[in-house]
């Protein structure tokens, strides 16, 4: 009977005392739901390519890879920040004057901005390998230095309020966006090309050439013979001739030298990216308040910066995670790799005059 009592006791006190969970369980179960969430997601996106509102909202927070070029990373949710950007500018854009507009909700824009999508990770490989090879060199773009150089321009040109409200409703950014994503890696890349441009074992040689060419014509030499001794490229089979341009359609950089010539003049040797030119202006007119000018060249071809860049490429590895893409080493840049987008891509640039979503 005591016993029994006991017993019955013990008991009792057990099922009155209070249970008590463990702190590790407490912690594990939101950790456990947290990595549910995160696998979920990344199946989602890399699986699946899903762009869910979930989906996107998690992939600002967790830095989930699109793609890595050498030991830089770069993230998901800015691939995905970037097409939906670029998707925005199209859709606030009015092409009603080129005889159409760009709608991605079709089954054909859809592959249109998948189209879009390549270029954009293509973009973001190439600006990071850009800035990799900078510093390796040695070169670093200081945060100061690009806010400054934004915040000169907008002052020089009295329009950062315009600025401010033309970038949020186009690209939907801010000027800190526009300074990560354009003005930084723009100022990688003309640093870069200065640094190509010392380094480049073609110039030399090249402006040489077109110096003899120069000489040559000061000798009384017929052009077109030395268009044939001198020249490279295209325009050697017409005897130098380019037709007719109007400045917007010269290099920028030495389209005021040859419209300041006057007809039958020949210009000294011009360096554009491309190489060396002599110019000689053989006509002018004005058509449609327009004014054109045609001319023919010697021209002397030096190394070009997308030629040096992807052999600099090379020497770094890249790796694409996005679904649909991959890189291809053999011509450096990212790829399709569903040979329907590939010919699909390929029709839509064959027949790219009047398409808005090419031409821009």
């Amino acid at each position: 009977m005591v016993a029994s009592w006991r017993s019955k006791k013990s008991k009792d006190k057990v099922e009155s005392e209070p249970k008590h969970v463990k702190f590790s369980t407490v912690i594990g179960i939101p950790i456990a739901l947290l990595f549910m969430v995160v696998l979920g997601v990344g199946i989602a996106a890399y699986g699946f390519g899903n762009k869910g509102r979930l989906v996107l909202a998690v992939e600002r927070v967790v830095p989930y890879p699109a793609a890595k070029v050498g030991s830089v990373w770069i993230s998901l949710g800015d691939y995905n920040a970037n097409v939906a950007s670029v998707k925005q500018f199209y859709e606030n854009q009015d092409f009603s004057a080129m005889g159409g507009r760009v709608d991605f909700s079709t089954p054909n824009g859809e592959k249109r901005l998948l189209v879009k999508s390549r270029e954009v990770i293509n973009k973001m490989v190439e600006d990071k390998a850009i800035e990799v090879l900078a510093r390796q060199r040695g070169i670093v773009i200081a945060d100061e230095v690009v806010h400054d150089s934004v915040t000169r321009k907008m002052e020089e040109n009295g329009s950062s309020e315009v600025v401010t409200t033309d970038l949020s409703r186009l690209y939907g950014w801010t000027v800190t966006d526009f300074e990560e994503k354009v003005v930084r890696p723009s100022m990688y890349k003309d640093e870069l090309i200065k640094t190509f441009q010392r380094e480049d074992a073609t110039r030399v040689p090249a402006e040489s050439k077109i110096k003899e060419a120069e000489a040559a014509l000061q000798q009384d030499q017929e052009f077109t013979a030395v268009v044939a001794k001198y020249s490279e490229g295209a325009t050697v089979a017409t005897g130098g001739e380019l037709g007719w341009f109007t400045k917007s359609q010269l290099p920028p950089e030495i389209a005021p030298a040859i419209y300041a010539l006057k007809k039958g003049e020949r210009s000294a040797p011009l360096e554009s990216s491309l190489g060396f030119h002599v110019i000689e202006m053989e006509d002018r007119k004005v058509e449609d308040d327009v004014e054109q000018v045609r001319i023919r060249q010697i021209f002397v071809k030096k190394q070009q910066f997308a030629d040096w860049l992807g052999d600099q490429m090379r020497n770094i590895p890249v790796h694409i995670f996005i679904k649909g893409f991959r890189w291809g080493a053999d011509k450096q840049f990212v790829e399709f790799i569903d040979l329907d987008m590939v010919q699909f891509e390929k029709t839509l640039r064959e027949n790219a005059a009047g398409d808005p979503s090419i031409l821009f």
